[in-house]
């Protein structure tokens, strides 16, 4: 038996619902400054590397808001999209949701 995507998968913190791939190394990579709107292959392979292996650890999931359309309402992300909202666990703890990263994946 599958399981079943709730019709609108908005959520506060949890586990993201994952269009395309995960996030947190993309976090993590912005965060030191790295432009990711190029190539993925310009940032350097070792940061790549440190950035996937410690950012599971560090980053979290605070908000995930699906596209909403209901009767005559709609609120899009992309093509059916959604957007993410990570915040660093230390951050959070700390309140700084000045330092939260807005991911946005579509189909």
């Amino acid at each position: 038996m599958g399981y079943d995507l709730p019709e609108i998968s908005s959520k506060l913190l949890g586990w993201p619902d994952i269009i395309q791939n995960n996030m947190t190394t993309e976090c993590e990579l912005v965060s030191k400054g790295y432009d990711l709107g190029g190539l993925w292959e310009d940032v350097p392979i070792e940061e790549r590397e440190s950035a996937k292996k410690n950012s599971l650890d560090q980053w979290l999931l605070l908000f995930q808001l699906d596209t909403i359309t209901h009767k005559e309402f709609e609120l899009m992300f992309g093509d059916c999209g959604r957007i993410y909202f990570y915040i660093r666990k230390e951050d959070l703890h700390a309140r700084r949701f000045d330092r939260v990263w807005l991911i946005l994946q579509c189909y």
